[in-house]
């Protein structure tokens, strides 16, 4: 299938669902770049304050994680998605009012961590849902440089509006979820699929339980494990290191190598693999890009060198996430899949906070070379994972519609 032939299909609903994804993106990343600076600069408090935000914010996330999707398998994503908006405008405005407290900044940082844990996970359940076709590796692809441009504008517009007053980035993050909210009440549930009576009907527990049967799912949930470990090192370490080996102006590079490769060959890049090679063969080749990565970080040394390495590891970020999201879309029932992504997000969580923490072991003595090597042994290990459950064919225990990937 061509992203031609993948658009011309898309139902108006989920056209909707990809806009309000794109908006959300817009929103957030207006706010989440300049918090801590808001929280330093703005509000005098100090960054060990403004990193415990952070860290609330992720365990906003973590622990709303089993409810957003309990909400979604009960009510549906489209209910969970307009929860989580509701929840964000509600931050967002708050925060636009100058609170100051910390208790206060407190408890909002956590309320946006749920917001998200509510949101994230039920938009994909609802693409999937609302979107014919099985080509859901470039539906993925799709929807992810999407959101890419959306956090790429959101960047910019809040460089923009904090210049400006304080608090204008909140504000506008409020007005740009308020619209997002309209266009989502817009959009209709689809009609129940074979067999979704059964799933939507099972108990939250039994849906965990089906889920965590299902042999691939454990797969993807270790391979999201390695994955995100991985990728929290795009934002730790390697501006880290950028910053401490050429200057600040290299912190700028990685990201500027990073956003050039998202934006200009994540569709044309994914579609040509879609037509050519399994998701699992995809899935592999992403973790060996990785591989490749940490193996140049370990051995090799100069900036061009560190910038080739950064080429690598957005090709395989672009090709990673949206086969995870594809091979866990087609081997669960669509009323599953909202349990199914929260698992998947409670996983990378825990490999973000892995990642984060294992890294700053390292940073102390400025010394990744042995770090390097843990992040080559993950993918290593993530392709012998896909590699042996592709060999052994095993099909998911589900219940529910399903379809092979």
């Amino acid at each position: 299938m061509s992203l031609r032939t993948l658009l011309s299909s898309m139902p108006g609903d989920a056209r909707r669902v990809v806009l309000v994804q794109f908006l959300t993106a817009l929103g957030y990343f207006s706010v989440i770049p300049f918090f801590v600076v808001y929280l330093v600069k703005v509000l005098d408090h100090p960054p060990s304050f403004a990193a415990g935000q952070l860290t609330l914010f992720l365990l906003g996330q973590y622990c709303a994680a089993f409810l957003g999707g309990y909400l979604s398998h009960r009510k549906g994503p489209l209910l969970t998605m307009r929860i989580g908006l509701v929840m964000q405008i509600s931050t967002y405005a708050l925060f636009a009012t100058g609170i100051t407290s910390p208790w206060g900044l407190s408890v909002l940082s956590l309320a946006l961590g749920v917001s998200k844990a509510f949101f994230t996970p039920a938009a994909k359940a609802a693409l999937v849902a609302l979107t014919p076709g099985d080509n859901h590796y470039l539906l993925f692809s799709f929807r992810s440089t999407v959101n890419n441009l959306g956090v790429a504008l959101g960047s910019c517009l809040g460089a923009a509006l904090i210049e400006q007053t304080p608090t204008a980035f909140f504000a506008a993050a409020a007005a740009i979820q308020c619209l997002a909210l309209v266009i989502l009440a817009a959009v209709r549930p689809p009609a129940p699929g074979p067999g979704s009576q059964a799933t939507r009907g099972l108990a939250f527990s039994r849906a965990l339980w089906v889920i965590l049967r299902s042999p691939l799912a454990v797969v993807l949930m270790l391979v999201s494990l390695a994955y995100q470990f991985h990728y929290i090192q795009l934002e730790y370490s390697f501006p880290l290191i950028a910053v401490e080996q050429w200057g600040t102006d290299a912190v700028a590079h990685v990201f500027w190598v990073n956003a050039a490769v998202v934006m200009l060959l994540q569709l044309p890049f994914n579609t040509w693999l879609s037509r050519r090679m399994p998701v699992y063969a995809t899935l592999a080749l992403g973790f060996g890009c990785m591989l490749l990565t940490f193996w140049l970080m370990a051995e090799l040394s100069g900036k061009a060198l560190f910038l080739c390495a950064i080429l690598l590891f957005t090709l395989g970020e672009i090709t990673i996430d949206p086969a995870i999201d594809s091979l866990l879309s087609k081997s669960v029932g669509v009323d599953l899949l909202p349990v199914g992504f929260s698992l998947l997000g409670l996983m990378g969580l825990l490999g973000s906070v892995l990642g984060n923490t294992s890294a700053s072991l390292y940073a102390a003595a400025l010394d990744f070379s042995h770090f390097w090597y843990i992040n080559c042994a993950l993918s290593a290990m993530a392709i012998l994972l896909v590699v042996a459950y592709r060999k052994q064919d095993q099909q998911p225990v589900k219940e529910g519609h399903y379809e092979h990937p």
